[in-house]
């Protein structure tokens, strides 16, 4: 057992783990309740209730982010890597890091931005589907593009410089 200290007290590999698997348990939790606030816009939702369920969507969205990024989490990874590991120990630790470090990578806001835009864009793709109208949808589709194209240059620490995607939609 390698112990190591954290937040001022000795904590063992074994210990930092049992902490990783309860924290992974209420960020499962966190992202249920949020699965749940789509399938309910995407099911049940009454009309006009889209503005709400994208306030739950990108709030749960946030927590989960902020969850996972805290300080701790990254202290606690480091610590159940300088222990001994089961195959399935490990394996677990080896997703938790892979997702701590792209979660840390992305602002907060960004996390937010981009769900309260997939779930708000809902909605109005199915009055465009309904309809069978594209052009209602293609406003929210650019911005879905351009998210897309954003979160890679923001994991990668670059500034994006790029003409919104919605500037190209004219026909000749």
């Amino acid at each position: 057992m390698n112990p190591s200290r954290s937040n001022n007290r000795v904590i063992t590999p074994a210990q930092a783990y049992q902490e990783l698997v309860e924290r992974s348990r209420e960020l499962s939790r966190i992202n249920a309740i949020g699965s749940l606030a789509s399938w309910d816009q995407e099911v049940y939702m009454p009309p006009g209730g889209s503005a709400s369920r994208a306030e739950m969507v990108s709030f749960a969205a946030e927590l989960y982010h902020r969850k996972l990024t805290e300080p701790r989490f990254g202290e606690l990874l480091k610590i159940v890597q300088s222990g001994k590991l089961s195959a399935g120990e490990a394996a677990n630790v080896r997703e938790w890091r892979r997702e701590y470090d792209r979660g840390v990578k992305l602002p907060d806001e960004f996390v937010v931005r981009a769900a309260r835009l997939y779930s708000e864009s809902f909605d109005v793709w199915q009055k465009a589907k309904r309809e069978s109208n594209y052009a209602l949808f293609a406003p929210n589709l650019a911005k879905i593009i351009d998210a897309g194209r954003e979160k890679p240059a923001i994991s990668a620490g670059r500034k994006i410089l790029m003409m919104p995607c919605w500037t190209n939609t004219k026909r000749a």
